[in-house]
């Protein structure tokens, strides 16, 4: 909330203008925030761009569930996707398409409040930020709720994935195999031959993995083909259940007090500071 007058000092608000603004704070339920801010915009920009931010990262699994359920593709299928006009059998992504859209829509929206102000209470100003603040706060919800939908309606198709590793070239493995030559081989040395006999596998058709045992058959490197080694997969992998909202926390970073507040927010809450703001689980 803001209470300081028209000059920001609190000059007709009596005698201790701070008290009577934390009492107002309290009774709306808003956080004090312990000075006058009514020329300071910065504030609005970053919960613009917290919002866009937000927005943004719902982009990714957009895009993600974009390419994987294609007809080409098929290794996802979306329940309740929308139904194609002309083609029968096709199922538009809908809701992965409007993630990709909020995400395009508030990140030039957010842009419009880089500009700075050309006086401290500057009215062209706060029309442009309440031309797009709200605009950005509700894609921002919009890209939250609709991940949320997704969470459930997303059914892989394990026999589409399976198919796709399976690729009898076992292309799939070239990075695997280079990383393996690596136990005889210099970096540089292990790469150059994994690229060079790709290239013979695309020509021959001839399985990656069977022409570097035959070119190193002293490394074992084919041995390690077929997913021996998960690397940090089975540990890292329960972080990525879906968390409800009493377990998730925005964290205040880079301040002298790391503060974590549960969401919901509740009505009052400590004023932040220019500190960027996170979520993490």
């Amino acid at each position: 909330m803001s209470l300081s007058g028209a000059g920001g000092t609190g000059t007709m608000l009596g005698p201790d203008p701070a008290l009577i603004r934390a009492d107002l704070a309290q009774a709306l339920g808003l956080a004090d925030p312990g000075r006058s801010w009514h020329a300071e915009r910065a504030l609005i920009g970053e919960v613009a761009q917290l919002c866009t931010d937000i927005a943004g990262a719902g982009a990714k699994p957009g895009e993600d569930l974009l390419i994987l359920t294609r007809s080409d593709v098929a290794e996802l299928r979306l329940a309740g996707g929308g139904a194609s006009s002309t083609m029968p059998q096709k199922q538009n992504p809908v809701a992965p398409s409007v993630l990709v859209a909020l995400a395009r829509f508030a990140a030039p929206q957010s842009a419009a409040l880089a500009g700075g102000a050309r006086e401290a209470r500057d009215g062209a100003a706060w029309f442009t930020e309440w031309l797009i603040l709200p605009q950005v706060v509700m894609a921002a919800g919009k890209s939250a709720a609709i991940l949320q939908d997704l969470a459930g309606a997303i059914a892989p198709d394990r026999a589409a994935m399976a198919a796709r590793l399976a690729d009898p070239l076992g292309l799939i493995h070239a990075e695997t195999l280079s990383f393996a030559l690596t136990a005889t081989l210099p970096r540089p040395e292990a790469q150059a031959l994994v690229k060079r006999l790709a290239r013979e596998a695309q020509d021959t058709g001839r399985p990656l993995p069977d022409l570097v045992a035959e070119a190193r058959p002293d490394s074992g490197a084919a041995a390690v083909v077929g997913g021996g080694n998960p690397g940090q997969r089975p540990a890292r992998s329960p972080r990525f259940r879906p968390c409800s909202a009493g377990n998730r926390r925005w964290t205040r970073l880079n301040c002298q007090s790391r503060l974590t507040v549960p969401l919901p927010l509740p009505k009052a809450r400590p004023w932040p500071s220019p500190a960027c703001l996170s979520c993490s689980s």
